[in-house]
């Protein structure tokens, strides 16, 4: 009658997905809805159909009054001060050092638990041979000396640019949501290729394990006309200040620069966030030249309109309304039983929706 994913990002579930749409059996799975610490259930791959989103659509068509307004302006005027860090870069080391034990730590821990348990009971991940083992160990290393010592595009030299997070991979949202462009490098080339003569295109390197990305793929980008690669340190929000615009294939900048009141241009198929003021779809790279002017023409004036805050409270009210908390979500439930009960809870209130 029905199937749950626990999270999606997994071939797995498209498969599954594909078997339930045949034979019309609802399925759901959480992701976030880029709210701080707040997740929705999803009723599609692409993530365009679900409660989250229906309550978005009653607030604009006036059906319904949000519950949660206050609060959403509270969060819209304290992120304008600051932008709050996202849940999963929280704690992220942004400067780890050389030799920092934990490292060590867990090299040791891997290759005993290599040598004493039985491969099928071990994690995806630990199914490597010792030799790979090493040798990432070895190549995390390398490249913690070198993006020390590398010579990254400074930020404050860059005039009238756009810029592109790169995604740390292997990631879903790259991958089965996005097949087209799932290559970040060609993705990127070809729109520094493609924008406005007076435009440069910036990338960063995602926070989250910068350290698996050698000098040698960031000197892809760096070689590349028109391609400037900034350090993987300097603060979004400092770009986000600078920036014309920002492409991105799906991630929670997008929602940090429409706080920010900065066009962002999405590529690929999600429309989790598609109720976002600021967001410009791009089916064709090659077509990105005509999204920017039509930014340039349109955009500065809608900022500045009511209906521009509006919709961006709508979004994090129906969020608060229909989502539930991450942090519970993914909480250990053989120790934290409040969590356990919190998402049965969470799990049964969905369910009843359904039927």
């Amino acid at each position: 009658d029905l199937v749950i994913f626990y999270n999606y990002g997994d071939i797995r579930h498209h498969l599954i997905a594909q078997l339930s749409n045949i034979n019309k059996i609802p399925f759901f799975f959480a992701n976030d809805t880029k709210v701080k610490n707040i997740s929705a259930f999803f009723y599609d791959l692409n993530c365009e159909n679900s409660f989250f989103q229906n309550q978005i659509e009653n607030f604009l068509n006036k059906k319904k009054e949000p519950k949660y307004l206050n609060k959403s302006i509270e969060y819209l005027t304290e992120n304008r001060k600051k932008i709050q860090t996202p849940m999963n870069v929280k704690d992220v080391n942004l400067n780890i050092n050389l030799f920092n034990f934990k490292d060590e730590k867990n090299l040791i821990k891997t290759i005993f638990r290599k040598i004493k348990v039985k491969n099928d009971i071990l994690d995806e991940s630990e199914r490597i041979s010792l030799f790979r083992i090493i040798k990432n160990y070895i190549d995390k290393k390398k490249n913690i000396i070198d993006m020390k010592f590398y010579k990254f595009d400074k930020l404050e030299n860059i005039e009238n640019f756009v810029f592109l997070p790169l995604q740390h991979e292997p990631e879903a949202m790259l991958g089965i949501c996005n097949p087209i462009f799932d290559n970040q490098f060609e993705t990127a080339k070809i729109l520094a290729r493609n924008l406005p003569n007076n435009y440069s295109l910036v990338v960063k390197n995602h926070p989250f394990k910068y350290f698996f990305r050698s000098k040698k793929y960031l000197n892809k980008f760096k070689n590349c006309p028109n391609i400037k690669v900034i350090d993987h340190k300097v603060p979004n929000e400092l770009v986000y200040n600078k920036m014309k615009c920002l492409i991105s294939f799906s991630g929670t900048s997008i929602f940090e620069a429409a706080i920010l009141k900065k066009p962002a241009i999405q590529i690929g198929n999600l429309k989790s966030m598609k109720y976002l003021p600021n967001i410009f779809y791009l089916e064709q790279l090659k077509e990105i030249d005509k999204i920017i002017y039509k930014i340039e023409s349109n955009f500065e004036k809608y900022i500045n309109s009511y209906e521009y805050d509006e919709k961006l409270q709508y979004y994090i009210s129906a969020a608060y309304e229909t989502g539930f908390y991450f942090d519970k979500y993914e909480d250990d439930y053989r120790h934290n039983k409040e969590s356990l009960e919190y998402m049965w809870y969470k799990y049964l209130e969905e369910i009843k929706k359904i039927f």
